[in-house]
């Protein structure tokens, strides 16, 4: 509609911009006085979309039920557990989301909490490498499934002491550690 015409009581007007606000059309108007007008109309109703076969809706994106771990700490000794109060003097310091059953969406891999009498440590190993298995913390992912909803969980043990923890990040802030491996891949 811009460059069109308008007419205002006698006087035919070049429209110099038109433009849709809301459900009106303004069209601006300036004269060889600089004065400026506004028409408005309605906004014309959009022409129907042809109509198209009703679609399927789409699948629903699987749920998988998950367990909170809590990474407790004493000063002395990490332990994974399903309390943020398990122990008398423990705190927690961090949380990470393992799925409860082998029901994932991947391959999944059993984490238990294990005891070597000085030391508590995650291990993939039923038999807890040889030391005592205090019982199962749940499952991790064993293969990365690249979909940004999954971050990598390792097992690491402090260089100058007997402490085995587990961490998102390999480098854990710069401290002196050892890393033992990845255990797997935990929900974000």
């Amino acid at each position: 509609m811009d460059g069109e015409s308008a007419t205002i009581g006698n006087q035919t007007l070049k429209l110099n911009k038109t433009e849709f606000y809301k459900d009106w059309l303004c069209c601006y108007v300036w004269t060889s006085k600089e004065l400026r007008f506004c028409l408005y109309e309605e906004k014309p109703e959009p022409e129907p979309e042809p109509e198209s076969e009703p679609q399927p809706d789409p699948e629903p994106e699987p749920t998988y039920e998950t367990v909170n771990i809590y990474r407790l700490f004493n000063g002395r000794d990490h332990m994974l557990s399903h309390r943020f109060n398990e122990a008398p003097g423990f705190w927690t310091e961090d949380l990470f989301l393992f799925y409860s059953s082998q029901n994932a969406p991947g391959p999944v891999r059993a984490i238990y909490r294990c005891f070597d009498g000085t030391s508590h440590f995650p291990s993939a190993d039923e038999n807890c490498e040889g030391k005592t298995r205090e019982g199962k913390l749940g499952y991790l992912l064993s293969e990365d499934p690249k979909d940004g909803k999954h971050a990598p969980l390792y097992r690491c043990k402090l260089a100058d002491v007997h402490d085995h923890f587990t961490s998102r990040r390999v480098d854990y802030e710069g401290s002196r550690i050892d890393t033992e491996g990845l255990l797997g891949y935990i929900k974000q």
